[in-house]
């Protein structure tokens, strides 16, 4: 039991303990309205439950370990996540980006197919996404690196010029799991045929903090919210065919 509380408070942390005692306030401690606002927050601080609602963010169509030589396509593409710059004015990819083109890379080397990484400067005091990556990750020379890019739906713009320059017929597109339904709808709204869509995030299995209300729970809706949002602003905007998010 006492190992069970250890391993809640250290999942849960200082911050978690003081937004749980809050949200238990709300719950028990005042009227109706704020009854229910303290019930929607502490569902909504489970991990458990932004993972649930990501769910139809997920547009995967075969895991990386299954992709073998036998996969259609005539190249792997991977759009950008975000660079930062370090105090000194070192520029360095986000986690994310990290993960799509280490993915990218060994699944282009497996399959002996062309690498396309895209992304461009988001912000003036950045650098370009696929730039960065080139030379923190030393990509191979051959690779083909679209730098204008400076939203899903100019990734897909952009490479779907080099798409057609190239005379390719489809492509294997990496990115993040929750980014997976936004960046192939996109893709195929821009002309591109999609042969497979790989996820770049980590396992989806679930741990026990899950289950454990705190501030990494509601910290994990951003993503999720994130691409929800951009799915509709890209449908209202006419940057994405609606048929498109089902392939």
């Amino acid at each position: 039991m006492l190992e069970a509380l250890n391993f809640a408070v250290g999942e849960i942390g200082l911050s978690g303990l003081l937004l749980n005692a809050a949200i238990l306030a709300l719950i028990f401690g005042g009227g109706a309205k704020r009854r229910v606002l303290g019930i929607v927050l502490l569902v909504a601080a489970f991990p458990l439950s932004s993972r649930i609602a990501a769910l139809p963010l997920d547009a995967t169509t075969i895991a990386l370990e299954d992709a073998g030589p036998g996969l259609a396509g005539d190249a792997v593409v991977v759009y950008g996540a975000g660079v930062f710059a370090d105090p000194v004015g070192g520029m360095w990819p986000s986690a994310n980006s990290l993960r799509r083109a280490a993915v990218g890379q060994a699944l282009s080397g497996k399959l002996g197919l062309p690498l396309v990484v895209s992304g461009g400067v988001v912000r003036p005091e950045l650098a370009a996404e696929s730039l960065v990556l080139s030379e923190v990750m030393r990509l191979p020379a051959e690779t083909v690196l679209e730098s204008q890019a400076r939203t899903t739906a100019e990734n897909a713009e952009f490479v779907a010029a080099i798409y057609r320059d190239r005379g390719w017929r489809s492509i294997i597109l990496v990115t993040s799991r929750e980014h997976t339904r936004r960046a192939a709808a996109a893709s195929r709204s821009a002309g591109m045929d999609i042969a497979a869509v790989i996820s770049a995030s980590e396992s989806v299995r679930l741990k026990p903090g899950d289950f454990i209300p705190g501030a990494k729970g509601l910290g994990r809706w951003s993503p999720v919210l994130h691409e929800y949002v951009g799915i509709l602003w890209y449908m209202l905007s006419g940057k994405l065919d609606p048929s498109a998010l089902t392939g």
